[in-house]
């Protein structure tokens, strides 16, 4: 499989010197959107006959109209006169639009001039090519068979990803090998679908050369590709790990574990998946994955707010502290059931113990106040109440509080600006405060203890505005990146059973904060 770059210069020479950029960087293709240049940069394009001769095996020539996701709003006249002049140059492939093939007898004949003679009439050097970058085609099998059925070397057949669960349509069509096909999803929903096809044969996946230049949404850099995908070493053989939550956007997750892979020598790629606060889309994308055991996927490090669908999942393969929590962050897939682990709370407990230079019996002298209920609030209480450490719960909904209180015997109390805050610990397990809301905190600065060290399992800032109000207080703080790293490495071992290089995985945790 060819890893592509598609470059949306507007100059002749913006497109050459970027072109060598990609080829320095590892990639097997350059992708030339003609609709990208400027009109009187197009008229200059003729004059640039030699060089395009010269690194023709390396080039996809196309020019995409606006309703196949392209630039060009003019004519079609233009567009085919300029890949037909392309296509004399015979460059890997011409990309022209199926919708314009289909539409006479006159654009099919112009679509056989832009290819070069094959074997079997079959059209080497012409990609057949159809977008949908606004939804999914309701016809969706049979506009691929239809496609299929052309004399184009390759058809390339993409869409809009709804959720996650548009990657295995995408796979199930690649796995049916009707014809030598590209196809993938857009957004970053289909980032797997990109990613994964190599392991399924598909010919040709796209990336953009630097953040900012996609031609597409969704599409992933080279080189993220090349360095945290690790792309060239992904093959049939390859084993598949991810991270199901919501967001997944900016979680370190895929630096950390796909760092770990390669240095374990493991062949096997650790992708991300967002799937939506919803527990049926949680259940049907493990269904999904079950029904494919050809992906050869065997696990999920899963994060918010799916940690109890996770443990709803896996109830019946649990060790006790896992089951007394409700909250699963780590599943692996055996050969007839699915396994769960919780590493959140040994993490936890490792988190507290180091950062307070105690031991066990230590800690268990403390009062805790915990914000928030939810997953990873349930494994910290789990955790502290298995050593008899006091605590407290606070969180906006007091039923919530309650429930969990009930659960583990201790306290519960309403989270709101008059509620005040007196444990010697206060460990914040909410996600207010992450990257997405950086300038929030769960309570006031003046509702923190002076005297108490607290704790936010927020990674990413590094420092949490609530760090930054506790330090303002004289309080002694500890961000989440060691709870991070702790959980990762216990999950890394439960999913491969391989030792996790623990300190590898902390390095590229903190070079990826700092970046």
């Amino acid at each position: 499989m060819d890893l592509c770059v598609s470059l949306n210069c507007s100059t002749l020479a913006e497109m050459q010197q970027d072109y060598a950029t990609a080829m320095s960087g590892g990639a097997d293709l350059v992708e030339l959107r003609l609709d990208y240049l400027k009109p009187g940069e197009l008229d200059r394009l003729t004059g640039l006959e030699e060089w395009f001769r010269k690194n023709a095996e390396r080039l996809i020539v196309s020019f995409r109209p606006v309703d196949q996701g392209g630039v060009h709003d003019g004519d079609t006249a233009t567009r085919v006169s300029t890949l037909l002049w392309a296509g004399g140059l015979r460059p890997r492939y011409v990309d022209f639009e199926y919708a314009c093939f289909a539409r006479s007898d006159e654009m099919r004949d112009k679509a056989r001039l832009m290819a070069s003679a094959g074997e079997d009439d079959r059209w080497d050097g012409l990609i057949l090519s159809e977008h949908h970058l606004e939804q999914r085609p309701p016809t969706l099998e049979r506009k691929f068979l239809d496609m299929c059925d052309t004399p184009a070397e390759l058809i390339k057949l993409v869409w809009r990803a709804r959720n996650a669960n548009d990657n295995f349509e995408a796979f199930d069509l690649l796995q049916s090998r009707a014809r030598r096909a590209i196809v993938f999803c857009v957004e970053p929903e289909g980032l797997a679908s990109r990613i994964l096809g190599k392991k399924l044969g598909c010919p040709v996946t796209y990336c953009a050369l630097r953040r900012g230049e996609e031609t597409a949404p969704g599409q992933p850099t080279l080189d993220e590709m090349m360095r945290l995908y690790h792309w060239k070493s992904i093959d049939r053989e390859t084993a598949v790990y991810g991270l199901i939550g919501d967001p997944v956007a900016h979680s370190l997750s895929p630096h950390v574990h796909n760092a770990a892979l390669a240095a374990c020598k493991l062949n096997a790629v650790y992708l991300p998946f967002r799937i939506e606060n919803d527990g049926f889309a949680f259940a049907d994308f493990i269904r999904a994955v079950a029904d494919r055991p050809w992906l050869d996927i065997r696990g999920f490090s899963v994060t918010s707010p799916h940690k109890h669908n996770a443990f709803l999942l896996t109830e019946e393969d649990l060790d006790p502290i896992s089951r007394r929590t409700e909250s699963v962050n780590t599943i692996r897939f055996g050969e007839d059931n699915v396994q769960g682990w919780n590493t959140d709370y040994q993490a936890a407990l490792n988190w507290l113990t180091q950062a307070l230079e105690c031991d066990v019996p230590e800690l268990a002298e403390r009062r805790f106040d915990v914000l928030g209920a939810g997953g990873l609030a349930r494994s910290v209480v789990a955790g502290l109440r298995l050593i008899r450490a006091p605590v407290t719960i606070h969180n906006r909904t007091l039923d919530n509080a309650k429930v969990l209180a009930e659960a583990f015997d201790c306290t519960a109390e309403t989270l709101n600006e008059e509620t005040k805050l007196t444990g010697d610990v206060l460990i914040n397990c909410t996600t207010v405060g992450m990257w997405s809301a950086a300038d929030r905190s769960p309570v006031r600065p003046e509702q923190i203890h002076a005297e108490s060290v607290v704790f936010d399992a927020i990674y990413n800032p590094v420092k949490t505005k609530l760090l930054a109000d506790a330090e303002a207080r004289g309080c002694r703080t500890v961000g989440g990146l060691e709870l991070f790293v702790d959980q990762a490495a216990l999950q890394f071992t439960a999913l491969t059973s391989y030792e996790a290089p623990r300190s590898l995985m902390h390095e590229v945790a903190l070079e990826q904060l700092k970046a």
